[in-house]
This record gives C-alpha cells, sequence and structure tokens, in this order.
C-alpha cells in the first residue's frame, strides 16, 4: 500500500513532535483502474450510479504485524453495491483506493489487490477479508 504525501508527512511530524496527527475515524475504500500517484491523482473509479466507496474502521482491520514491512490485514469482506453496467468495459481493476470521505475527501493511499478482477454489469464486487493489506515499509 502506497501512503499518499500527506500522510505521510503528517506521520512524521507526528512522531518527531512537530504537530499531532489524528487520523479519521472511518475510511472508504474504493477501486481504480489506473495506478494512483501519491499526490492523489491519476484515480479512476466506475462511473455506474451503483458504485459507490465502502466504509471500514478500525474493528475491521487487524493489528499490525511484527514483519518487513509491517501489515495491517482486512478481517471482513468489504462488499459493494451489485453493478447496473459494466465497470471500465470490462477491464480488470488492479488498484484499491482508500479516501477519508464518501465522495471526494482526501486521498490517504492506494494499494494493489491481490484478486483484481473485471466487474460485469449484476456482480457485486467483493474484496475478501485477508485481501486488503496497508503496509508501512
Amino acid at each position: 500500500m502506497g501512503f499518499s504525501r500527506s500522510v505521510r508527512r503528517n506521520l512524521l511530524d507526528h512522531l518527531l513532535g512537530k504537530s499531532a496527527y489524528s487520523p479519521p475515524s472511518t475510511f472508504y475504500i474504493g477501486v481504480s483502474l489506473t495506478l494512483p500517484t501519491s499526490g492523489g491523482s491519476n484515480i479512476t473509479e466506475p462511473t455506474d450510479s451503483a458504485y459507490e466507496r465502502q466504509s471500514t474502521n478500525a474493528v475491521d482491520w487487524d493489528n499490525a504485524t511484527d514483519t518487513d514491512p509491517a501489515l495491517s490485514i482486512s478481517n471482513t469482506d468489504i462488499l459493494f453495491a451489485q453493478a447496473t453496467e459494466d465497470w471500465f468495459s470490462g477491464a480488470v481493476i488492479p488498484y484499491v483506493v482508500i479516501f477519508d470521505s464518501l465522495s471526494g475527501g482526501n486521498f490517504i493511499g492506494f494499494g494493489y489487490y491481490a484478486r483484481a478482477k473485471s466487474v460485469y454489469a449484476d456482480d457485486i464486487l467483493t474484496l475478501e477479508a485477508g485481501k486488503v493489506q496497508l503496509g508501512l515499509l
């Protein structure tokens, strides 16, 4: 998972006692066809009217591992609404994005989805427990 420049800066300032950092209590998971940048650009979310980011909070994630890299792994499925049209004309969706808001908001980071797949009309995209990982090197 690549955290945004803003999150990395805030974490460093917090660790060094320069400023306090209070993370959002709720995060919103979405998907992107394109590889996001650390500044939060180049994100292409589905345009299907049924698509919306899904909320997640601390209880949906395991405690960080004591490994390199340290990982926090999802412990619950993240389900999206049933698609009413093909997302990206059936192209494989490889990226997961995280924001602090259901729409718009601040970009937190992105990662590769371990089970990248296509989503067609009537499909329900499920990001299975254990398949979304947040990590720090």
